[in-house]
């Protein structure tokens, strides 16, 4: 059988690490297929961050969409009078793609099968986090999605039900893929040395929780800094490490909310900020910190999850429906509204756990990562090889 050659689109730039990521993984699961019935591709515009190309390299072939040639703007110029994307479809005969996959485009007239990607629903269940051009701008994007694609996935059973009760017409096209994260290996490294170097020009403390959320208001991370407190005003000083976008121009007020909230319980001192950090180095600081915290309202499906799960690193965890859902070993649930309840749940790990991995359980999580990785692989041709066979 000829392989059916997948096109993605990759992320010009680092603002959302979550896609990226999600992105990467599901690449890897497809180059590490043992049956290799996919040859995926990735499409970049000609200015994207070159950091973010380098991290596809390994698994997928890499094109530019150059807008310079004359067949280009020739395309794209018909793309602007009709609507329809000529342009792109210049490079799908070119490269001759059979699927776009988690499709974020203009469909309308795109000579190829569409797989569209919505990874939540977030604005029906928290609609006070967006504005009411927002909203409205979400329920148009998603449902022309849903509507211009041959299939689309999901990334969890609880973003499954409000796929459907959203836009009936998706029962029959909707389908879940839980994404797998890996690990770098070299974050298995135990050298003191290697260590050092990862973490040591951090100039951390021994011990501390990890939150590598972005700063999005949705993420919660007030939650956190009030149990700090709490447990600060009981003589117990604990320090957090917090990675993510700190100086996103769209969440300016939220941070500076978050600055004032430091300020006024005193725990300037408690906090470390080290601003965008590597995807390495975030799974350096998950494996050397005491636990992960993840105190998000929403998910689609966790990234920070997934990762501690794939690593084998305990965590504690908002009690939302998609954390029970993900279901991680060594987890503590907390009410994220609840800052007590959470720093009980803290000074539990503080006083069970040292800084460092848990080789038991990574042990565990090693042995079924590549299970893991081998369904994830199978369920994404799965639902490709589906699409095909409804022809």
């Amino acid at each position: 059988m000829q392989r059916i050659r997948i096109g993605f689109f990759g992320y010009n730039d680092t603002s959302w690490m979550g896609g990226i990521n999600y992105l990467k993984n599901l690449l890897y699961a497809i180059r590490t297929s043992e049956n290799q019935k996919i040859e995926a591709f990735i499409f970049f515009e000609q200015g994207a961050d070159p950091s973010v190309v380098n991290m596809f390299k390994e698994d997928v072939r890499c094109v530019f969409l150059r807008y310079d040639t004359p067949g280009a703007y020739l395309n794209k110029v018909l793309t602007r009078l009709n609507g329809r994307n000529h342009f792109l479809n210049f490079y799908l005969r070119k490269y001759k793609i059979d699927v776009i996959s988690h499709s974020r485009i203009n469909a309308e007239g795109v000579k190829a099968k569409i797989i569209c990607w919505i990874p939540d629903f977030q604005h029906l269940h928290l609609p006070e986090m967006f504005s009411k051009e927002e909203l409205e701008l979400r329920d148009i994007t998603f449902r022309k999605r849903i509507l211009e694609s041959d299939l689309m996935v999901v990334s969890s059973n609880h973003a499954l039900a409000d796929c459907i009760s959203f836009e009936s017409t998706s029962i029959n096209k909707a389908k879940v893929l839980h994404f797998v994260s890996q690990i770098d290996k070299e974050v298995y490294q135990d050298d003191p040395e290697n260590r050092k170097r990862r973490i040591g020009k951090y100039r951390l403390p021994e011990k501390f929780f990890y939150l590598p959320n972005q700063f999005w208001k949705h993420k919660n991370h007030k939650v956190v800094y009030k149990a700090i407190a709490l447990l600060k005003n009981q003589g117990i000083d604990i320090v957090l490490v917090c990675t993510g976008n700190y100086k996103a121009l769209e969440n300016n007020d939220y941070i500076d909310s978050l600055e004032q909230l430091m300020k006024e319980l005193r725990i300037e001192n408690n906090i470390i900020l080290l601003g965008m950090a590597s995807y390495q180095e975030v799974q350096f600081l998950m494996r050397y910190s005491v636990s992960v915290i993840n105190p998000s309202y929403f998910e689609g499906w966790s990234s920070t999850v997934e990762e501690c799960k794939s690593m084998g690193k305990n965590m504690i965890i908002s009690d939302i429906t998609v954390h029970r859902e993900q279901n991680p070993l060594a987890t503590l649930y907390f009410n994220p509204d609840n800052e007590i309840d959470l720093a009980e749940k803290m000074i539990q790990k503080w006083n069970s756990y040292s800084g460092g991995p848990d080789y038991d359980l990574e042990s565990m999580a090693k042995e079924k990562l590549a299970e893991r990785t081998v369904e994830f692989g199978k369920s994404y041709e799965s639902i490709v090889l589906e699409l095909f066979n409804k022809s």
